[in-house]
C-alpha cells in the first residue's frame, strides 16, 4: 500500500505539497518499521532462533538475513539487547537495561538511530567513568 502511494506520488499530476506529505509518511513508516524490527530481533535472539539456524552471534544473522554490513547489524542487536525486556537464566522476564529509551522509542518519540546513539554513549568509556550516584 505504501509502495503504491509512493509510485502514485511520482506522477505528473501530483502537487509538490502532496509529494512532500507522502515523503513524510514514508519517513514515519520507516521509523515504525525500525522499532518493530528491534522488537523482533530481541524476540528472535531471546528464543534462540539465530543459534538454532547456526549463527554464532545475532549480529551475524542480521547481517546475513538483511544483507547488511556487520557494523549496523551489531548496532541494531545492541539496541535490541538494551531497550527490550530480557530473559534471566531461570527463565524469568527481566526489565530492559534502558527502559526509558525503550519506552520513548516504542511511543515513536525517537527513532532507532536515536536509540542507537543513546546506547552507544551510555555503554561508552566516558559513561563507565561516571559515579553511579
Amino acid at each position: 500500500m505504501l509502495i503504491a502511494a509512493i509510485d502514485a506520488a511520482c506522477g505528473p499530476m501530483v502537487s509538490a505539497v502532496e509529494q512532500v506529505e507522502v515523503l513524510r509518511e514514508c519517513g514515519a513508516a520507516e521509523d515504525a518499521i525500525g522499532v518493530s524490527q528491534v522488537h523482533l530481533i530481541a524476540t528472535l535472539a531471546r528464543m534462540g532462533v539465530f543459534c538454532a539456524h547456526g549463527y554464532t552471534k545475532p549480529e551475524y544473522a542480521i547481517a546475513d538475513l538483511l544483507c547488511w554490513d556487520r557494523t549496523p547489524a551489531r548496532r541494531r542487536v545492541q539496541v535490541a539487547d538494551q531497550v527490550c525486556p530480557r530473559i534471566g537464566l531461570e527463565g524469568q522476564v527481566l526489565a530492559p537495561l534502558f527502559p526509558a529509551t525503550g519506552a520513548v522509542m516504542g511511543e515513536g518519540l525517537i527513532a532507532v538511530p536515536h536509540a542507537e546513539a543513546i546506547v552507544a554513549v551510555l555503554n561508552g568509556p566516558a559513561a563507565r567513568r561516571l559515579c553511579p550516584e
